[in-house]
């Protein structure tokens, strides 16, 4: 259990939510059927159990990334180099943005540097979350702002790398349903963290717990700036 999406739903936008029903009988039935759950996160059990799902056998498996492919590579490298991203701040987004997480903070915190002409907000994805980033860039004029399509696995640890702060966000809707895996990928490649989580996510207690960076409140759009 990656994501618990009948419950993530409840925070989807306009249609989506008339199919709610559907997709927790889907969901949650499939669930109960099983012989077994592996869920990447402690709190999931409570949850599940709170709508109906209980089993007796249980394994918590958090998410992972390979420390021995993220680690060690050097700021300054090729990617860095054909980005134009060596000698300046960088801030980088590396993953999904879709329905749970607001792109909003991303274009707020590009207007923030702004007065910092040399620093970059880079971020690397596609769908809904970059498209919004598209058109913020054309209309608010955020020329620090770099959107990259999702990169070849061979040039992930030297992205990872370039970046001086990763960002890690999500919406308070999809708090209770997920876990935002690029986290592992960011601690593995030695980067500091700037994050936007509910406090009931794992993620947030990660951060804090082992130290890896700033989290705030996801409507906490100034403390996130600051």
């Amino acid at each position: 259990v990656q994501d618990i999406f009948g419950l993530a739903g409840s925070a989807m936008p306009g249609g989506w939510s008339l199919l709610l029903p559907l997709l927790r009988h889907i969901e949650f039935a499939s669930m109960r059927r099983a012989d077994a759950l592996i869920l990447i996160s402690p709190d999931f059990q409570d949850r599940l159990r709170a709508v109906g799902v209980r089993h007796d056998r249980v394994l918590i498996q958090e998410n992972w990334a390979p420390v021995d492919l993220l680690a060690g590579s050097e700021r300054r490298n090729a990617w860095s180099q054909a980005h134009d991203l060596n000698d300046r701040p960088v801030l980088l987004l590396a993953g999904t943005l879709g329905l749970k997480h607001n792109p909003g903070l991303v274009a707020a915190l590009a207007r923030q540097l702004g007065s910092t002409p040399d620093a970059r907000v880079v971020v690397v994805s596609e769908g809904p979350g970059r498209a919004f980033l598209e058109t913020a860039r054309v209309q608010q004029g955020l020329g620090n702002l770099l959107l990259l399509n999702y990169q070849p696995a061979s040039c992930v640890p030297s992205m990872l790398a370039s970046a001086d702060i990763a960002i890690v966000i999500l919406n308070r809707g999809a708090g209770a349903a997920s876990v935002p895996s690029k986290l592992y990928s960011y601690a593995a490649a030695g980067r500091p963290v700037l994050a936007a989580i509910p406090a009931d996510n794992l993620a947030y207690r990660l951060i804090r717990q082992h130290g890896l960076g700033l989290v705030v409140e996801p409507e906490d759009e100034a403390g996130f700036l600051a």
